[in-house]
């Protein structure tokens, strides 16, 4: 008896055992789903207050949205473009040091043969090039006497006055209405330019390099980056006609221009040939009225016996005209700071 009645104490000590643990696991339980009530409850309450305080989508908005990314697409491209040039010269780059590496190589082999070569065959080789040193000196001193006899000649020449012609605008003011017909004399030729069509190619190109039209522009506040983008643009593109080019610079007071560029140096005609019947110059008169155009000559120092030869031919034709002068190499600008519609290079 004594002996049954043990036996049923430890088990129930056992089953106590069991229901502490599972109390204790129940108390756990409840805990946990309190604290994730709580959390749920604070993350719905921040949840709904970030949908109170988001901005309502409107269709204005939304056009605005997409304004801004056409705008940001526009910028975008000119900046593609510029990569893909960036990566094209860095090709060549490589390209020229692979070029560089292989001549390199090919210079050292032609040391290491110097370096076995004969010496006698070497030092005839000196002696060869020592004798064709000394015959070259010899040569060198005869054209230097020629050029000085030359000199003298030549400042003797400059110290007797010279008779030229020169001839100042025409007195007659250009006919009502009529159309400025402009002409350039440098590098000993003259010819008509097409001023107007290189003032259209030019805002034109501006146009395109910024990506606005010109009056959405204001040059004068123009930013580094679009004055960087427009100098590329014009670097990569020519922008021009008749074998001259515009160029974006800055003048000498950092003012923002496009240079005028000549393409090559025989561009128009010299005074023998402006004289021939057939000349571009004497057809380009027959086609204008004198009525409807007057020329303007712009004549630098080296062709001024041109500018003569081609004035008088449109004062013969019964053209009014006019002219000035300009110094050796000045460049020829067309200011893009400036209002308004300006004259061709002011």
């Amino acid at each position: 008896m004594a002996a049954g009645r043990t036996r049923r104490s430890g088990e129930l000590q056992n089953l106590d055992s069991l229901l502490d643990t599972m109390a204790n696991v129940t108390g756990i339980l409840v805990v946990m789903l309190a604290v994730t009530q709580i959390s749920m409850g604070d993350a719905m309450g921040r949840l709904r207050e970030m949908l109170a305080q988001r901005p309502e989508l409107t269709p204005e908005s939304l056009a605005l949205a997409e304004e801004e990314a056409a705008a940001l697409r526009a910028e975008l491209a000119p900046l593609v473009a510029a990569q893909d040039d960036l990566a094209s010269r860095r090709r060549a780059g490589r390209d020229e040091a692979v070029s560089l590496r292989g001549e390199n190589a090919r210079l050292r082999r032609e040391v290491e043969r110097a370096r076995e070569a004969d010496p006698d065959a070497l030092r005839d080789r000196i002696r060869s090039a020592a004798a064709r040193k000394g015959r070259l000196e010899a040569s060198l001193s005869g054209a230097r006497a020629e050029l000085s006899g030359l000199q003298e000649r030549v400042a003797d020449l400059e110290s007797r006055p010279l008779r030229r012609e020169a001839r100042l605008p025409d007195p007659r003011p250009p006919p009502p209405g009529a159309t400025e017909l402009v002409v350039l004399c440098r590098h000993g030729r003259c010819f008509p330019a097409d001023a107007s069509g290189l003032l259209a190619r030019l805002w034109d190109g501006v146009e395109r390099a910024l990506g606005r039209p010109r009056q959405a522009l204001d040059l004068p506040l123009l930013s580094i980056t679009d004055r960087i983008r427009l100098q590329s643009y014009f670097e990569r593109i020519p922008v021009g006609a008749g074998g001259l080019r515009w160029r974006i610079t800055l003048d000498a007071h950092r003012q923002l221009a496009a240079e005028l560029v000549w393409q090559r140096d025989t561009l128009g005609e010299t005074d023998t040939e402006l004289a021939r019947s057939a000349s571009d110059f004497r057809r380009e008169l027959r086609r204008t009225s004198p009525a409807r155009a007057y020329l303007f000559f712009h004549v630098w120092d080296d062709s001024f016996d041109a500018y003569l030869t081609a004035r008088r031919l449109a004062e013969e034709a019964g053209f009014a005209a006019g002219w000035t002068a300009r110094a050796a190499g000045e460049p020829v600008y067309q200011y893009l700071t400036q209002r308004g519609a300006p004259r061709f290079v002011e």
